[in-house]
């Protein structure tokens, strides 16, 4: 009766290990016995692996032949009296099958002789040989079945809760770090970024600025051409001039327009005038220290041989000068 309550439960479940979504399909172990080894037995033999019958031997005359295992059932031994073994959960087999394997990641048996193996619904994950799905945590999310893992939610994402089958998104304007579980984490891009719907904040490209934080866009500027993430629209203005509070302005007197900005004059150069591009150098006789209008000669009992000096050089001994701006000091005079 034993024996026939078995093969009766085998008819209902037998069939191929079937994965309803990309990994299983006709699940077929390496070690196991087909029905061709089974018509191949001589009477009285033991029966294979993989196989029972109710006296441990092949007698189709008496006792029963063997049969092969049901697929979610397994014999590793010869001679199996009566039935196979059930797999246990988590693992499953094909019919005639020596032993059970894992079911894969993602895919779970909750019962023990189950002859395949179920995919873990939206929002839950298993690892190979589980016998449950486990829940996403807040964080992360799962919007397919079968699956081995969850997801972070990206940065401008977030879940709240367990078992999320996707994420919030942060408004356009915000963001939050990536696997984040709280709503409250959104918060506004600064000046100079932006973001969309969902998404993380980006500096605002070549040729556009934005000047106010929490923005889904940034503003055209043209003249930006160089730079990325600006906070103000740069005008094109003409040389020697530079944008102040939006307006060109000229460079001042002392300084000169160096790759868009006002740079003082360096020692031993001036410039008297503003809106100029270069800055000029003294000459020799003179001197002048770094942002000057113009030069200064060198004082008596000094020097200075060269142009573009930032200082004059003292008279050495033996040597005097008596006037301003001297490119030289004269001897003195023998026994004095």
């Amino acid at each position: 009766k034993q024996w026939y309550q078995r093969r009766v439960r085998g008819l209902f479940v037998m069939r191929c290990a079937v994965v309803l979504s990309l990994l299983l399909s006709c699940q077929v172990l390496a070690s196991h016995t087909t029905q061709g080894d089974i018509d191949a037995l001589e009477n009285g033999v033991s029966c294979p692996k993989g196989s029972a019958s109710p006296s441990g031997t092949h007698d189709p005359e008496g006792a029963g032949p063997c049969e092969l295992c049901f697929a979610g059932e397994y014999s590793s031994v010869e001679g199996a009296i009566e039935y196979c073994e059930y797999c246990p959960a988590g693992q499953t087999s094909a019919e005639g099958a020596w032993e059970c394997e894992n079911c894969p990641a993602g895919f779970i048996t909750a019962d023990e002789g189950a002859a395949e193996c179920n995919p873990c619904s939206e929002g839950m994950f298993s690892e190979s040989g589980d016998s449950v799905c486990s829940n996403c945590v807040p964080g992360t999310y799962q919007d397919k079945t079968g699956q081995g893992k969850c997801e972070s939610c990206p940065a401008g994402q977030y879940s709240e809760t367990a078992s999320s089958k996707s994420c919030g998104k942060c408004p356009a304007g915000q963001s939050c770090p990536e696997q984040s579980t709280d709503p409250a984490a959104c918060s506004d891009c600064q000046a100079g970024f932006y973001s969309a719907e969902g998404s993380a904040c980006s500096e605002c490209p070549v040729e556009t600025y934005q000047d106010e934080s929490g923005a889904a866009e940034c503003k055209p500027c043209p003249s930006n051409k160089d730079q990325t993430g600006a906070t103000v629209c740069k005008i094109a203005c003409p040389e020697g001039q530079v944008e102040v509070d939006g307006v060109c302005t000229d460079c001042p007197s002392g300084t000169y327009q160096n790759g868009g900005e006002c740079t003082a004059c360096a020692a031993g150069t001036f410039n008297p005038l503003s809106g100029a591009t270069s800055c000029d150098k003294c000459s020799a006789g003179s001197y002048s220290a770094a942002g000057s209008t113009q030069c200064s000669q060198c004082s008596p009992g000094q020097f200075q041989d060269k142009e573009g000096a930032g200082k004059c050089e003292s008279c050495p001994a033996g040597r005097y000068s008596d006037v301003t701006g001297a490119i030289e000091c004269s001897e003195c005079a023998a026994g004095s």
